[in-house]
């Protein structure tokens, strides 16, 4: 895509591929948010938020699940819209008790997903400090 110079003028350059930081300028900074991070208080929090963080780490799965689940709630609609409009009750509770085990399923899948990225997230930060004491030494 080709741009007009004067367009082009205005727009931010691009962020550097690479960031280059002497370790001394973060090394005290990096500890303390590591000390505060890690602290056995707030671990419980800590591993909350690396495991909501880590949505990319089984992608494929995750947005497969979240679309059957969204598919069920349409579908969903459509039945009771069907019902509404005067569709055989019979056949369309039917479609409706299918495709609610259907989402339920997908829904369970999901919460052992998600239980499984806070337990990978629990056993890296409890190994964190040990490992963070073995490179300092």
């Amino acid at each position: 895509m080709h741009l007009p110079q004067p367009v082009r003028a205005h727009q931010p350059p691009p962020p550097p591929r690479a960031v280059y930081l002497r370790e001394a300028e973060i090394l005290p900074e990096l500890d303390s948010w590591l000390a505060t991070s890690l602290d056995p208080a707030r671990l419980p929090a800590t591993i909350e938020t690396l495991a909501a963080s880590q949505d990319d780490a089984i992608p494929r799965e995750r947005v497969s699940l979240r679309e059957q689940i969204g598919s069920c709630d349409q579908k969903l609609a459509q039945y009771r819209a069907a019902l509404d409009s005067g569709a055989d009750p019979a056949v369309v509770g039917q479609w409706i008790t299918e495709t609610q085990a259907r989402k339920l399923a997908a829904g369970a899948v999901r919460a052992r997903v998600r239980r499984r990225s806070s337990a990978r997230c629990g056993h890296l930060a409890a190994t964190g400090p040990t490992m963070g004491v073995a490179l300092l030494e």
